[in-house]
C-alpha cells in the first residue's frame, strides 16, 4: 500500500503507521486531520521522497520518520484557520537547492505547533519556514521548539514573518545557516532556553 492509498482510504482522525522503507510515490494533496506515525527518522527508518502538501485545518502530526522530498517536505497551505502541528522525533532533509523544510503559508491563523527532537537540514532556503498566507492577517500563536536542530540551511534556521506571540525555543541548535538564523518579524512573548545560536551570518534578528 502507498501512502498516498493510504490517505485515501483513511478516516478523519486517523493514524498511518509506516514501516520502514523507502516510500517515492507521489503523495497528492489532502485536507484529512491525520497522524504519520513511522519507525525511525534515520536513512534506515521510514524515509518518504515526495514532498507532502496539507491544504486542512489541522490538526495534523508526523512522528519517527524522514522526509526528504524535492522542494518543501511539508507545506500547509490551506483556508481558514489552523491549529495543531505536531512533530516528533522526525527528520527534514535537503538537497541544498530551494525550498523549506516545513513551510506554512496558510490563508488564516495559525496555533498549537509543537516540535520536539525534530531536524531542519540542508534546505535552500529556510529550515522551518511560517510565511503571511494571502487571504486575511495571518497571526501565529503557541509555538513551542525543544530539542530540535535548525543547520545548514540556505537562508534560514527559523522563521515566522506573520505577528507571533507565545514563541517558545528550548534545548535547541540554530547553527551555520546563511543569513539569519532565527528571524522574527513581529514578535512577542519569546522565550529562548538554553539555545545554542552559532555560525550564522545574523544570530537573531527580531
Amino acid at each position: 500500500c502507498t501512502i498516498n492509498k493510504a490517505i485515501l482510504a483513511a478516516a478523519n482522525g486517523d493514524t498511518i503507521r509506516i514501516a520502514s522503507g523507502n516510500y517515492t510515490g507521489a503523495i497528492a494533496n489532502f485536507s484529512k486531520p491525520l497522524t504519520f506515525a513511522g519507525s525511525g527518522s534515520g536513512s534506515a527508518g521510514t524515509v518518504i521522497t515526495k514532498s507532502i502538501t496539507y491544504t486542512g485545518n489541522g490538526p495534523l502530526a508526523f512522528s519517527n520518520l524522514r522526509i526528504a522530498g524535492g522542494g518543501s517536505n511539508l507545506k500547509i497551505a490551506g483556508t481558514g484557520n489552523f491549529s495543531g502541528l505536531t512533530l516528533t522525533s522526525a527528520a527534514f532533509v535537503g538537497n541544498g537547492s530551494g525550498a523549506h523544510g516545513v513551510f506554512i503559508k496558510q490563508n488564516g491563523s495559525v496555533a498549537n505547533i509543537t516540535v520536539t527532537g525534530c531536524s531542519f537540514t540542508g534546505h535552500g532556503q529556510s529550515g522551518f519556514l511560517i510565511d503571511k498566507g494571502t487571504g486575511p492577517v495571518t497571526n501565529v500563536n503557541n509555538v513551542t521548539v525543544t530539542g530540535s536542530t535548525f543547520d545548514a540551511n540556505g537562508e534560514y534556521g527559523l522563521r515566522s514573518d506573520p505577528r507571533t506571540t507565545n514563541l517558545h525555543v528550548t534545548g535547541s541548535t540554530i547553527t551555520n545557516n546563511a543569513i539569519d538564523g532565527f528571524l522574527l518579524l513581529n514578535a512577542g512573548g519569546v522565550v529562548l532556553d538554553t539555545v545554542t545560536i552559532t555560525g550564522n551570518r545574523n544570530g537573531i534578528l527580531l
